[in-house]
């Protein structure tokens, strides 16, 4: 399958991205892109054999966070080094799985990555149903991005 094209809507607002120095362009990698798309799948098969919550929504950001890489390692883009890192790469996702379902989950992604920084700096408890709700948004964000091409 190849990678699918990115509309000129897309390619405008990742341009702005580029603008506000948020990713920069580097060539493409799609070998990159799918040992980063392994990388999540990888990450996702695990989620069944941890018990605890935290660990599971941590997995799960994670596979997340790697379906983003290799999105933007296919497209031929990284994230910049500034603080905020993060939050761009899952912008990027949002303009490339901007498909109306694809677009809850990446919402879902965003909220994912603040409240893991809450997790990780203010001691807080995580309920098992939320680790469950992060397992599924990382499922459906691996599952579309392998459905733009990359392999």
């Amino acid at each position: 399958m190849a990678l699918t094209p990115l509309s000129s809507d897309q390619e405008a607002a990742i341009a702005r991205l580029v603008s506000a120095r948020r990713v920069e362009q580097v060539p493409a990698d799609l070998n990159r892109a799918s040992v980063f798309l392994e990388q999540a799948e990888n990450t996702l098969a695990d989620i069944e054999n941890v018990t605890i919550a935290q660990n599971k929504y941590s997995l799960a950001y994670n596979a997340g966070h790697a379906a983003g890489q290799a999105l933007l390692a296919a497209y031929g883009y990284r994230t910049t080094n500034q603080a905020g890192h993060h939050a761009a790469l899952i912008r990027f996702i949002g303009i490339v799985l901007s498909e109306a379902d694809d677009g809850e989950a990446v919402n879902q992604l965003e909220r994912m990555r603040r409240a893991r920084n809450r997790f990780q700096y203010e001691a807080g408890v995580l309920p098992e149903a939320e680790a469950v709700v992060a397992a599924a948004t990382a499922r459906h964000i691996v599952a579309a991005v392998r459905d733009r091409g990359i392999e």
